[in-house]
């Protein structure tokens, strides 16, 4: 009897057993693409493409980055790409044709089977140097003693365009944090001015933190410019990088 019972009892269990495996195992979504998780290896770039920037929008000696999440498919072949939806036109445009010309390693899952999956890249750009890559880690910003505040045109990329002309000024206020820990120094933010001057996609290059960072990014937003203009006449959008002070 007991024998029985544990017959019966084990039958259950490796039933249970197969039925929890089942569920568990990773699925695709309605296209057939799996995403990250127990059981997925996600497709590897191998070959970064390389990015070739038009002359617009008119970069200003910024650093910035494009995300872009990527599906690969089982040849390891880079189909639907989406980037940052305030990512410059250019630039987004540039960091996709890069991912075409990208080599990948097919994602698998636990038995070897070659799969979809959906991945992360970056496309980092710092003018005036420019890392011409495709990477798959996020970039870090460049280091602070390289980094030149630019706000003008440049020869060769900018020529022909003036520089936005800010028309206000608003003070970053000081977080209680940084009061309390007597907290200086300098935020530096890169953004873009658009055809209104307006500033768009705010970022943080340079951290500070106790939160001024944040404090930085509200005082920047409130800028307005006027816009950068090509020939004297056509305001276009440009990238600059602004350098927030704080001190007591």
């Amino acid at each position: 009897m007991v024998l029985r019972e544990m017959r019966i009892g084990g039958v259950w269990l490796m039933a249970l057993a197969a039925a929890y495996a089942q569920e568990a195992a990773p699925k695709p979504d309605a296209n057939g693409v799996y995403a990250a998780g127990p059981g997925v290896t996600l497709a590897k770039l191998v070959h970064a493409g390389k990015m070739k920037v038009s002359k617009e929008p008119y970069f200003t000696g910024a650093y910035f980055f494009v995300t872009l999440d990527v599906v690969v498919d089982a040849d390891g072949k880079p189909g639907e790409i989406r980037a940052d939806r305030d990512g410059i036109p250019a630039a987004v445009e540039a960091a996709a044709k890069a991912v075409q010309d990208s080599k990948f390693e097919p994602g698998t899952l636990v038995d070897g089977k070659r799969i979809s999956t959906q991945v992360r890249l970056y496309a980092p750009f710092f003018y005036p140097k420019v890392r011409q890559e495709i990477t798959d880690e996020k970039p870090a910003p460049p280091d602070a003693a390289t980094t030149k505040l630019e706000v003008g045109p440049r020869e060769g990329i900018n020529k022909g365009v003036s520089a936005p002309v800010p028309l206000n000024s608003v003070e970053a206020e000081y977080s209680e944090t940084a009061r309390m820990a007597h907290t200086e120094g300098v935020v530096l933010v890169s953004l873009i001015v658009d055809v209104r001057g307006m500033p768009q996609n705010a970022r943080i290059v340079r951290t500070l933190g106790s939160g001024l960072d944040e404090k930085a990014l509200e005082a920047v937003r409130k800028y307005r410019f006027r816009p950068a203009m090509k020939d004297g006449h056509t305001p276009v959008p440009v990238m600059i990088t602004v350098e927030v002070n704080f001190r007591r």
